[in-house]
């Protein structure tokens, strides 16, 4: 966890969590988000958490797709711009 939390510290910074099925990579990233939203709750910031589905190239980018719309990046719709 102290990794995790290091490695996130610095703006705009994203980190991967890869291992086995049934290690604890879920409850991992899951108590991370907590900890992050509650910490930065009090210092009255935001932060973002997504989760990715990395099974497959077609979720990982409908998944990125639906971010771009949630924080409204402002090409995401614009013909022939690949936001990915």
């Amino acid at each position: 966890m102290g990794r995790l939390h290091y490695i996130c510290l610095k703006p705009a910074s994203r980190a991967a969590l890869v291992g086995l099925g049934g290690v604890g990579k879920s409850q991992l990233a899951i108590e991370h988000a907590y900890r992050v939203r509650d910490r930065f709750k009090q210092e009255d910031r935001r932060v973002w958490a997504f989760w990715v589905h990395a099974n497959t190239r077609v979720r990982v980018e409908e998944d990125f797709k639906r971010i771009a719309d949630i924080v409204e990046i402002p090409s995401r719709k614009q013909p022939g711009v690949n936001i990915l």
